[in-house]
């Protein structure tokens, strides 16, 4: 073996040079998308007893090698690395050891004071700051990263996996998918598989990251719950813009709750239906633990006030199965919540509210927009309760269902409460005073139309609606009183010993539960025989009712589609038959339409590219028969314009006026279509007329189209083919139509405003594959980035009629596949 006195200082700072250019990994620098780094514990494995000695016997360092390699290991490689022929910087570190300035104090943000005033000691720090980022990478782990100050050249162990969304609410956060690069201390799920989920928050949301960095900070100084979604670190870090904030969270591989209702895989087998509720009844245990923080005599609080299907998050099991109702449920997003200092278990202490959630809220809060209320716990024991309601259907019915559920809410709210549209709370589960009547249909349909051998999710709907979603009128303690009940039941309480069993197809067999009999009695005492008097809780027609259906042979019927199938051909006939205006008769599924078309403005875009001229025929037919079913729904006329000529719009209430523009203007169109530019132009109008945030709309001032009332919702609908310029350089992607479309939604979120404000609705002519995959793109793609604000779907203009006027201002019809039978839902 060949000893340190045969290597040269260049000879031994070249090799671990090479060593390092091997070993680079490909980590994150705050403000940049990558940087590299080298491990920390890569440095450990090379930096033997022998390597540092030679390099202590070469450059007569006189600090020992055991507190080199214990203390000053990241400096020694940083000073190796910089480390020039015949100016080896290694006596520095006897300067970094009399002051005691080990690796805890890197990286140094400005020069340290303890270094000498030596001739190349400026050179050494320069070279110093420039290169210990890369050895210095962040630690994360427990204790290691809270709320900590970055500098923006600091590199985490970490590399962006792929874009999962933004913040809701007018406050947009990017939020991200990384994959761990190195070994770390952070304590992941096994089907985390090294990830984690950045969530950035700019300047202007620092109130959003606070809140949620607060109630994160509660639940660490608590005892741990498996339920909340678990917290590993947070940053911030000075731009030129403000300070940025980055919360580190644990990442949920099967998404949302709101995930798992769209992927519409319910548990079909009773044992499949116990294992989901177990889960999704452990919210309430997750719930107690966020609002009672217990710190001995005091406790901290914390209001979510935004729980909602889209803040639950879910996890695979420990088995790695694929299956949606073997997921662990946590609760997330702490962005809107307060925390307060209280005695413990006290429900009656209030915080402000933030103004979050708006279908999930409970009556007490229907003004809040004009408002200021106090807010206690009960608020989110209401909302868990429209979680538990919804869920419950999609169990039974599948997601088809849980949608028609939302449209029937709003239906009713429109009957009975038509201002709850005006607040943007037209699909909540209330009326602004107490519950809404489908919403205590619930339990009946899923009694009569519900699996027979299902007795499980019936009890649990009845006890949400006799202890949760109930009004919260009158004092604290009457508040606490009518809504806390179901505080005191948790998963193991409610499916504890033996009561629920694998039963029969026959209802008859299926145990009577009165939740308030047994809150907090004895599982053990539980059995599958009848317990309590939950008979005497229900209406005595009801359990009639539901005895005569017990002898009877019946599965649940399909979900009715919300709207029946009405072509362009069948319009047309109707209206070339049609001898007077007022004479029209409605068409089928009209009425139901025009409860979301009526008070809107209506605007069309026609692309009339060369590519669209084949489609001259289809395109004037199919605008000048939507048009004649829209001048029932806009008294004030509509608007078209074309992509030749964007500057330049028609504004008319006569549908045959206006289709004589567009057969006009039709053939005026370039060989490609500015469909990002025409978008711009309608969008920016658009944002020039939407309400401020916190306004009520002017009805008095004019809107830039037409003669229209400032600040209305608005409709437009893009009649296209989605090819837009046929150069093999735009094959590929959405040729910018994205920018002003994201632009605007921004925009209605700045502002507070519904998503219904204004709608996208793109209806595709043709077949083009590259058109398809653009349009799909738009619909599916913005849909996923502003999760709970998506505006925009895409139909083909062969299937019906309202899934083109409809189908963005509806969930249900936006799902529906494009095909050339689509039967409108």
């Amino acid at each position: 073996m060949e000893g340190p006195q045969e290597l040269s200082s260049d000879t031994i700072f070249d090799r671990f040079r090479d060593y390092v250019q091997e070993n680079w990994v490909a980590g994150l620098e705050v403000h940049e998308p990558q940087a590299s780094y080298i491990p920390t514990s890569k440095l450990r494995d090379y930096w033997t007893h022998v390597r540092v000695s030679e390099v202590v016997h070469v450059t007569e360092c006189q600090v020992p090698i055991k507190d080199i390699r214990e203390q000053y290991l990241q400096a020694f490689s940083i000073m190796v690395w910089i480390s020039k022929t015949r100016r080896p910087y290694i006596r520095y570190l006897h300067s970094f050891n009399r002051y005691e300035r080990g690796d805890s104090s890197l990286p140094f943000h400005e020069r340290p004071r303890f270094l000498p005033s030596s001739n190349d000691a400026d050179e050494f720090w320069a070279a110093f700051q420039q290169h210990q980022w890369a050895f210095c990478p962040v630690a994360l782990g427990p204790r290691r990263l809270h709320d900590r100050k970055l500098h923006e050249k600091q590199i985490l162990p970490l590399q962006i996996v792929k874009k999962l969304g933004h913040v809701k609410d007018g406050k947009p956060a990017k939020v991200e998918l990384a994959k761990l690069q190195s070994p770390t201390e952070l304590i992941l799920s096994n089907q985390a598989q090294d990830q984690v989920v950045l969530k950035s928050y700019p300047p202007n949301a620092d109130r959003i990251f606070r809140n949620e960095f607060k109630a994160f900070t509660t639940f660490e100084n608590a005892k741990p719950c498996e339920n909340i979604l678990k917290y590993l670190g947070s940053f911030h870090t000075a731009t030129g813009d403000g300070t940025t904030y980055t919360i580190i969270l644990e990442y949920a591989d099967k998404g949302t709750l709101l995930d798992i209702y769209r992927r519409n895989q319910p548990p079909v087998k009773f044992e499949e239906i116990q294992i989901f509720w177990s889960a999704i009844l452990k919210m309430v245990k997750a719930l107690m633990a966020v609002q009672y923080t217990l710190q001995g005599k005091v406790a901290e609080k914390c209001i979510h006030q935004d729980l909602k299907p889209s803040n639950i998050f879910a996890f695979s099991d420990d088995e790695e199965t694929s299956e949606d109702f073997k997921a662990t449920f946590k609760i997330g997003d702490f962005g809107e919540s307060s925390v307060m200092r209280t005695v413990p278990y006290d429900q009656t202490s209030s915080v402000q509210d933030n103004k979050s959630s708006r279908i999930y809220c409970p009556p007490e809060l229907h003004w809040n927009d004009e408002v200021d209320f106090p807010v206690g716990p009960l608020v989110d024991v209401w909302s868990l309760g429209c979680v538990i309601v919804e869920t419950a259907l999609w169990v039974t019915f599948g997601e088809r269902e849980r949608l028609a559920f939302q449209q029937r809410r709003r239906e009713e709210n429109g009957r009975v409460s038509p201002i709850q549209r005006g607040l943007g709370r037209g699909d909540c589960f209330h009326n602004g005073k107490e519950r809404l009547k489908t919403v205590t249909d619930v339990y009946d349909l899923i009694l009569r139309d519900g699996r027979r051998s299902d007795g499980l999710t019936p009890d649990i709907v009845r006890l949400v609606l006799d202890f949760v979603l109930v009004e919260a009128d009158g004092s604290p303690s009457q508040q606490l009183e009518s809504r806390s009940g179901i505080l005191s039941i948790d998963e193991e309480t409610y499916m504890g010993g033996s009561r629920y069993q694998k039963v029969e197809p026959s209802r008859s067999s299926r145990p009577q539960i009165d939740p308030r009999s047994h809150a907090h009695s004895d599982p053990s005492q539980w059995s599958t025989g009848r317990v309590g008097t939950a008979e005497s809780s229900r209406s005595k027609a009801t359990i009639t009712q539901a005895r005569k259906q017990e002898d009877k042979t019946y599965a649940p019927e399909p979900p009715r589609p919300d709207f029946p199938l009405v072509t362009i051909a069948e319009v047309n006939e109707r209206r070339t038959r049609q001898k007077e205006k007022d004479d029209r008769p409605f068409l089928p599924g009209e009425s139901r339409a025009m409860g979301y078309l009526k008070n809107r403005d209506h605007v069309f875009l026609i692309d009339n590219s060369k590519s669209m001229q084949q489609h001259r025929k289809a395109v004037i037919e199919t605008f000048t028969n939507l048009a004649y079913i829209l001048e029932k729904a806009d008294e004030d006329g509509l608007d078209v314009l074309c992509t030749s000529d964007w500057g330049k719009q028609e504004h008319g209430r006569r549908a045959k006026n206006l289709a004589a523009f567009v057969d006009n203007n039709f053939h005026k169109g370039g060989d490609s279509c500015p469909m990002e530019n025409s978008l711009l132009a309608l969008t920016t109008n658009i944002i020039q007329d939407l309400p401020s945030k916190g306004a009520k709309r002017n009805r008095t001032r004019m809107s830039l189209f037409g003669k229209k009332s400032k600040g209305r919702p608005t409709s437009i609908y893009i009649l296209t083919n989605g090819v837009w310029n046929s150069s093999p350089a735009a094959r590929d992607g959405v040729y910018g139509a994205d920018r002003p479309l994201r632009q605007l939604i921004r925009e209605l979120q700045d502002r507070n405003l519904h998503k219904s404000q204004v709608s996208i609705q793109f209806i595709r002519f043709g077949n083009d594959a590259t058109g398809i995959r653009r349009l799909t793109s738009l619909d599916d793609d913005l849909g996923k980035e502003f999760q709970d604000f998506d505006i925009v779907d895409h139909k083909d203009s062969t299937g019906g009629v309202w899934p083109m006027l409809v189908g963005s201002l509806d969930e249900g019809v936006d799902l529906e596949k494009n095909t050339s039978e689509d039967r409108n839902t």
